[in-house]
């Protein structure tokens, strides 16, 4: 077997698995027959990581086997246990994240990371009650807004990054704030969303990050994107 299969196929497991407990939160209940899918596909993903972590050579240019741990990658987010009574059971539960943000910023700050993750949808009812509050926090919610986006980019999820960036950056954060968010944002501007690329340009040529001569480049591609967009649109229309 092509050792570069074990990757693609760790990978496409672990993006599959991510995928379903994300979509099992979403849910009130969850489907007997779906999770035991999910068990023998989680068995299938450790035989298979135990095959490649055997013929993993430390002087290759192989993909490091930490890097592809389910374990590790799927390490939930940080919820301390006194506040366990705050955790929303579904994301239908507004009245126990309206309590949640009501309290001392010292005493959500290391729920912040969690609290980011109900963004993955704008349409969850829970993600519309912290939007505002999460507003309100400006540079104090910059070092956790880094690490979930940072997040979200290496799962690839751009809805959630797209999120992010136009619910709590774009018009909502300082120059100052956003200088530290500057290699997400340039990492964006390459990324697989064109829509989320020309936000990321926009937002760095305003608040004059990055090299300008690079943003100008980078403006120039995303143009020519949705110009043969355009031309195939008016093409349509007439």
């Amino acid at each position: 077997m092509n050792i570069d299969y074990y990757v693609y196929a760790l990978q496409a497991m672990r993006f599959w698995l991510d995928d379903m407990h994300r979509k099992n939160y979403e849910r009130i209940s969850t489907d007997p027959e779906e999770e035991e899918f999910m068990m023998h596909v989680s068995m299938c993903f450790d035989n298979l990581f135990a095959e490649y972590q055997d013929a993993y050579i430390p002087t290759s240019n192989m993909v490091h086997p930490d890097i592809l741990k389910w374990e590790a990658w799927s390490k939930p987010l940080p919820w301390p246990e006194a506040l366990e009574s705050y955790m929303p059971n579904n994301k239908l539960d507004v009245e126990k994240v309206r309590a949640l943000m009501k309290l001392p910023f010292e005493t959500i700050e290391p729920c912040l990371p969690t609290i980011l993750s109900w963004l993955q949808d704008v349409n969850w009812p829970i993600a519309a009650a912290v939007v505002k509050p999460l507003r309100a926090l400006q540079g104090r919610l910059v070092p956790a807004l880094k690490e979930v986006l940072r997040k979200a980019i290496q799962s690839k999820d751009y809805w959630w990054a797209y999120n992010l960036v136009q619910q709590l950056v774009d018009g909502f954060l300082s120059t100052e704030d956003i200088r530290p968010l500057e290699d997400e944002l340039c990492y964006l501007v390459n990324g697989e969303d064109d829509e989320l690329g020309v936000m990321a340009i926009i937002l760095l040529a305003k608040h004059k990050l990055w090299n300008k001569e690079m943003i100008q480049k980078w403006a120039k591609i995303k143009r020519n994107v949705y110009a043969e967009w355009v031309v195939e649109l008016d093409e349509i229309i007439e």
